[in-house]
């Protein structure tokens, strides 16, 4: 799953994701605050990445807050910027990614990576209702 992010296959990172939540999350988990457990969920098996990323979790960058950040080691590597969204009843998940990814690049999050030299940034939103997700790459 890693290595699909890695790589840019997202579809392959979404399905592998959406497994993980189907088998192993129960509905309960997610509480009142589902942003968070999703965040926490997907920066825990970012670790695993540590050794070719500097990895962060809501800092600041640009004019805002992201939620994840892969700062690759090797400049030459794309690095990664993943916004989370939850997806209410009323709102369709396309319009929910849609607003993610417009928020990456108006707070302009990716300045930190760019800051490092990086010039490849993934942009990625991760958008979710209950234990459907729905995931789309700028």
């Amino acid at each position: 799953m890693l290595t699909a992010l890695e790589n840019g296959d997202m579809k392959l990172f979404e399905r592998m994701l959406r497994m993980i939540v189907l088998q192993i999350m129960s509905y309960h988990d997610l509480g009142s605050e589902p942003e968070k457990v999703y965040h926490a969920l997907v920066l825990g098996m970012m670790v695993w990445l540590s050794a070719r990323y500097t990895i962060r979790s809501n800092r600041e960058s640009g004019y805002g807050r992201y939620d994840l950040m892969l700062k690759p080691n090797d400049p030459a590597k794309t690095g990664i910027i993943i916004e989370f969204k939850r997806v209410y009843d009323s709102e369709k998940p396309e319009h929910v990614l849609s607003q993610a990814l417009k928020q990456i690049e108006e707070k302009i999050y990716t300045a930190e990576i760019e800051e490092a030299g990086i010039k490849k940034v993934s942009k990625i939103a991760i958008a979710f209702r209950g234990k459907e997700l729905w995931i789309k790459e700028a």
